[in-house]
């Protein structure tokens, strides 16, 4: 007897039996649909039995209409019933069991029946977030929100104001330049093509075959001629240091640029600041065409990210000289450390009508904001501690930023006598490259209050004084200064570059004056020393000129200057009030809260009148420190290291 296990139908017994086909089972009952038996729509509608929820055009909530204080709950939809099959017998099963109209796609939606319009609509908390799929939906929510005191509608896809763009313009541009710098990296780059444009040559190192030519001596070509008394000669090769030695040239190409060191930090570095001064531009021309008061202008982020991206690679280069085997070096950025520690205390106790950064009024405003806040919860004695250590903290900034500019002031001081001495048929390119080792000192005098700011608003003209310009357009003439100048240094880059690059050169002439012999090794180990060095040289030529840059360009946002193309905004500080509590205790509104009271709080303690003081003597220190040391390497290069 043939069995047959398992549920539901079986199939059809095929093979040589009796063909005995097994009867079906019974057919199970399909449960009631829970809309036959009256129920309530998503939005509270009451519907006559048979009535299919799924087709009410509201979508609401499934809760009690008689107490609006219930908590609503999401009406879970309708359970399919299982059939046992699948594909298209599944597929017709669902269309009968939900016929659709003819002629429409969508069924239309029913129209709730005059007594549940009557009936009063449940209460939404403001944090519920629904589905509305049809326009007169959104309006009844709005009016129950309305009606609770919630201040207007809140209900769709995106709980938040149907007004309020999710993303601003400014983010919509940072999130483009992030991915453009990332995505264009490998094939565009400002970076590299300031190096490998084909402008920079570079020597290349003698071949041991060459050097033995030049010094006039064959190279055996078995082994047992290199014996001497039976004992194996296997010495270095060394030559006459007075050879003809010439050197090849050969541009510098992006293959060639991919073993040198800190190449991949030099290009990244110089791209980020690329970007940032781009993203910069775009939203100081959105402020001054568009006139946004509540946005925060994101290009100070980007500048400050570029600030600390400067100060990291100062450091990385510095760390580089520490590990130095030789220790003169790190000699060399100690002294100077001190040096700048003990300038930078003297520069800080001379009066504002010498130099005229404003950081004492500044400092004053932040003490006295800071002195109400505190003062409420007994600290006011912390106030002079507080600035104290700003005080002191700032000193060791400074003593840390020009032991990071000690060693780019002196390689600006080489490649400069260098530079003019290979333009030295070109008069206009000796103008700008004097113009532009100058322009640190330039930067410096414009902070000194009797010969700069005194000079121009107060002019002798015999018995009298004339004013030139104002105190506004003197700030503003101040900052397209330094901007100017910062890309005189940039346009001259590749003259102080390609005369690093002649320092192979001029090593090689100097030798042929020195008599004795040379290994073979050490020629070419100096020579290729040179080349790859030349990205740590751009990062210490280009590293100040970026620093100075982005802080002039702080100076002016965060210090409420102005360009010259629209009034200068007053820096007077606003007063430090707490935002008021909000009612409520959702936690969102009270994060939203705290958030716009800290925000607040630190508005009115950091004034833009302590801004313009801060990065004024920010931007001179970083000047100072440039003019010290080129001015230390000029007299280096010339006397000390002739002698």
């Amino acid at each position: 007897m043939l069995k047959v296990r398992g549920r539901g139908p079986s199939p059809r017994v095929r093979g040589g039996g009796t063909g005995l086909e097994l009867p079906p089972p019974p057919p199970k009952k399909k449960p009631a649909h829970p809309n036959l038996q009256g129920a309530k729509c998503w939005d509270g509608h009451r519907t006559a039995p048979g009535a299919n929820t799924q087709r009410c055009g509201c979508r609401g909530v499934q809760g009690s209409a008689d107490t609006p204080g219930n908590p609503p709950q999401m009406l879970p939809p309708a359970p399919v019933p299982h059939t046992g099959l699948g594909g298209p017998a599944r597929r017709r099963r669902e269309r009968d069991s939900n016929p659709r109209p003819r002629g429409s796609q969508e069924a239309a939606p029913a129209e709730p029946c005059a007594a549940a319009s009557a009936r009063p609509l449940p209460v939404l908390p403001p944090h519920w977030i629904t589905s509305c799929r049809s326009r007169a939906a959104q309006q009844r929510i709005g009016q129950r929100g309305a009606a609770a005191g919630w201040g207007g509608a809140s209900c769709g896809r995106l709980c938040a104001d149907p007004g309020m763009a999710v993303m601003g313009v400014q983010v919509v541009v940072s999130l483009l330049a992030a991915s453009v710098m990332q995505k264009l990296a490998p094939h565009c780059s400002f970076a590299r093509w300031l190096l490998c444009n084909g402008s920079l040559h570079r020597y290349k190192h003698p071949s041991e075959e060459e050097l033995r030519a030049l010094a006039g001596k064959q190279r055996p070509k078995a082994k047992r001629d290199r014996r001497v008394n039976g004992v194996l000669d296997d010495k270095p090769l060394s030559v006459p240091r007075d050879i003809d030695l010439r050197l090849d040239t050969s541009p510098i190409t992006a293959v060639d640029a991919l073993v040198l060191r800190y190449f991949l930090e030099y290009q990244w570095f110089v791209d980020f600041a690329v970007y940032s001064t781009t993203v910069y531009v775009f939203t100081e021309g959105y402020f001054c065409l568009a006139d946004p008061k509540k946005e925060t202008n994101i290009g100070v982020l980007w500048c400050l990210l570029t600030v600390v991206f400067s100060v990291k690679v100062f450091f990385m280069v510095m760390r580089h000289y520490f590990r130095s085997e030789e220790g003169g070096e790190r000699s060399v950025c100690l002294t100077f450390a001190f040096f700048f520690l003990l300038l930078a205390m003297v520069a800080l106790v001379i009066r504002e009508d010498y130099l005229e950064f404003g950081l004492e009024p500044g400092l004053a405003g932040v003490s006295s904001n800071l002195e109400s806040v505190l003062k409420q919860r007994g600290w006011e004695w912390t106030v002079p501690l507080a600035k104290l250590a700003f005080k002191l903290g700032l000193v060791a900034l400074c003593s840390f930023l020009g032991a990071c500019l000690t060693f780019p002031g002196l390689r600006l001081a080489q490649t400069h006598l260098d530079a003019l001495r290979m333009a030295a048929d070109k008069p206009l390119t000796q103008v700008l490259l004097h113009t532009s080792f100058l322009a640190p000192v330039i930067v410096v005098v414009m902070w000194i209050k009797p010969i700069s700011r005194d000079f121009l608003l107060h002019a002798p003209m015999g018995k009298q004084t004339v004013q030139l310009m104002s105190d506004s357009a003197y700030n503003t003439a101040r900052l397209w200064t330094i901007v100017g100048l910062c890309l005189l240094r940039l346009a001259v880059t590749r003259h102080h570059l390609q005369a690093y690059l002649g320092l192979a050169e001029r090593w090689v002439e100097q030798m042929r004056r020195e008599a004795g012999r040379i290994a073979a090794v050490e020629i070419q180990r100096k020579i290729t020393r040179i080349y790859c060095y030349v990205s740590v040289v751009s990062l210490q030529y280009l590293g100040p000129v970026i620093l100075t840059l982005h802080c002039t360009l702080l100076l002016k946002t965060l210090g409420h200057h102005s360009w010259g193309l629209y009034p200068e905004p007053s820096p007077v500080p606003p007063a430090v009030s707490a935002a008021p509590p909000r009612p409520g205790s959702e936690d969102g509104e009270d994060v939203r809260a705290a958030v716009e009271q800290i925000t607040g709080v630190l508005g009115g303690i950091f004034t833009p009148l302590f801004f313009r003081g801060l990065l004024a003597f920010v931007t001179w220190w970083v000047a100072v420190c440039q003019v010290v040391t080129s001015l230390f390497g000029l007299y280096f290069h010339q006397y000390l290291a002739a002698s």
